[in-house]
């Protein structure tokens, strides 16, 4: 059973976290270390499209186009999170593993700016999520061989 939050967050700004660019907002999505579910990860996606991976201690910055987000996070089990992004603001988003029936459960949760601070010191920039890969080119067909009406030249005698 998937569980929804409608995210009420309010925007913020961070010295640590560039503004983003003009006509985006951004999301920040943070998992602060913790020995508890330290082996465990789980992917964010929206729509489907791998955003990033939360391991333990990491986060990653989602720049997005204004208007609603739908944000999800798995491993046993789906967590759901709405957001509606404005112009020009930062959100921040945490993730986090609870006891789960055999590897723990995936959670996502509005948080602030004074959390992912206070939790950075012990976090890494997460590896971006590997580019799509793209539906191999088709095949060509074969051409025929290039015929010439003149002989190749014929080397020069040697003396």
């Amino acid at each position: 059973m998937a569980a929804t939050a409608q995210a009420a967050i309010v925007p913020q700004s961070s010295s640590l976290v560039p503004p983003p660019p003009a006509g985006k907002g951004q999301v920040v999505f943070f998992r602060q270390s913790a020995f508890a579910g330290m082996a465990v990860w789980f992917n964010v996606r929206e729509n489907g499209n791998l955003l990033g991976k939360l391991s333990n201690g990491a986060y990653f910055v989602q720049v997005a186009d204004p208007g609603p987000h739908t944000y999800t996070a798995a491993t046993e089990n789906k967590d759901v999170l709405h957001l509606e992004i404005d112009d020009g603001e930062t959100y921040y988003v945490r993730g986090s593993i609870h006891m789960g029936l055999f590897i723990g459960e995936a959670g996502i949760e509005p948080s602030d700016q004074v959390t992912f601070e206070h939790a950075l010191k012990n976090m890494h920039l997460a590896a971006p999520p590997p580019a799509p890969v793209a539906a191999p080119a088709p095949a060509a067909s074969p051409q025929p061989a290039a015929t010439s009406d003149t002989s190749p030249a014929a080397p020069a005698p040697t003396k």
